[in-house]
């Protein structure tokens, strides 16, 4: 098949949506498939792919957003494709994978973070009226109004649940498909022969319990939550780290952190190229997120053979068990919670006996098993397409 894929960055150094897109490319280039990428701006594309420039204008976002999806979709129509996936923010697609989930959830998750009743008002009447929300949210419910609308991918049965709460898709357009991992690459064999090294770098000795975050939303993926519950451990007395990887400003949470007297167990990396090094110094890896439709990292933590500690909030919880590879907390804003979970991780066997389960967990989701449900819906989508145009 000729595939187009719209997506508005593509660097998979990135991370989500865009580490995901440049998997799925290398997927479907080695079983013989054409790509097409649509991007405002790319990075190290796969080898056989072909990659268009999204010319992109305007002074504010929420005019650049416009004018992205206004040009990808002019490229993508005048291209000779079978078939056209969309990550998001346009509209003239066959299937589409939205990564960031239901833009009017993630948009009310973003509130209900906000502890004060007061700013969590003014937020929610800044969203409301806030150009580049609005927009964001007109553009999905006029994309759902489509009929039929797209043949539509969900990484977690919540993100589907809510595209057909809050839009009406029906069931029979929703694909439920989670993200897929790599399995050799976070293999807990291959990152054990780099654990000294790795715990020298983050200069973590073998005696401290290493808890593990890879987050660039700060706020969004439960940092604030997460420093809190350490300050409840340090009663505890026992030796343990927090390493933060991620790009955002840690400034105000390195405040926080020293407020609360945890300064000295909080540590912030900034971005990490080669992000196995985290993997293989943790212990525990820790994701007290807000909104996370389907976290390809807690996927790796997994495959990499780590117990985990997330949020129902986060779609990968679906595929865990509580107290199997980890545990699942209701909302990341029980910070007793948290730190009741991360505590009993200071028994050694706990973290040996979830790990072992978590790794079993992550073998369920190659990155071959995702591509190849992925083409069963293009599949699907470019059969419309074709029978569309015969009888338009």
């Amino acid at each position: 098949m000729k595939i187009g894929i719209q997506i508005e960055r593509f660097d998979p150094l990135a991370g989500g949506a865009e580490k995901y897109t440049d998997e799925l490319i290398r997927g479907l280039l080695a079983r013989g498939h054409q790509v097409r990428l649509f991007a405002r701006d790319a990075r190290s594309v796969p080898v056989g792919a072909n990659y268009q420039v999204v010319p992109v204008n305007g002074l504010f976002r929420w005019q650049k957003d416009l004018a992205y999806a206004q040009h990808a979709d002019q490229l993508a129509n005048s291209a000779p494709l079978d078939v056209l996936l969309s990550m998001g923010k346009t509209t003239a697609m066959d299937v589409l994978q939205p990564h960031g989930g239901s833009i009017l959830h993630s948009q009310q998750q973003n509130v209900a973070r906000i502890p004060s009743v007061l700013l969590r008002t003014l937020k929610g009447l800044f969203n409301h009226v806030n150009p580049r929300q609005v927009r964001a949210r007109q553009r999905e419910a006029h994309l759902f109004r489509r009929r039929p609308p797209p043949q539509v991918v969900a990484v977690s049965r919540m993100v589907a649940d809510d595209l057909h709460r809050y839009h009406g898709v029906p069931e029979e357009r929703l694909h439920v498909i989670y993200n897929g991992v790599d399995l050799q690459r976070f293999a807990p064999s291959t990152l054990a022969e780099r654990r000294t090294e790795a715990r020298q770098r983050f200069a973590v000795d073998d005696r401290t319990l290493l808890f593990a975050l890879v987050a660039h939303n700060f706020k969004l993926k439960g940092v604030a939550e997460l420093i809190q519950a350490a300050a409840r451990l340090c009663a505890d007395e026992q030796a343990f780290c927090v390493l933060v990887a991620g790009k955002a400003n840690p400034r105000h949470y390195q405040r926080m952190a020293q407020d609360l007297g945890c300064g000295n167990h909080i540590r912030f990396t900034g971005p990490l190229e080669v992000v196995e090094d985290l993997y293989a110094a943790a212990d525990v890896y820790v994701h007290p997120t807000w909104y996370d439709p389907c976290s390809l990292v807690v996927l790796e933590a997994l495959a990499a053979g780590l117990p985990v500690i997330t949020t129902r909030f986060n779609g990968a919880s679906e595929i865990m068990t509580d107290g199997c590879q980890g545990f699942l907390l209701d909302t990341p804003a029980d910070v007793e919670r948290l730190a009741d979970r991360m505590a009993t991780f200071f028994q050694p066997e706990r973290i040996q006996h979830m790990g072992r389960q978590a790794r079993l967990l992550a073998e369920k989701f190659p990155w071959d098993r995702n591509i190849d449900e992925m083409l069963r819906v293009l599949e699907l989508a470019a059969e419309e397409r074709r029978r569309s145009q015969i009888n338009p």
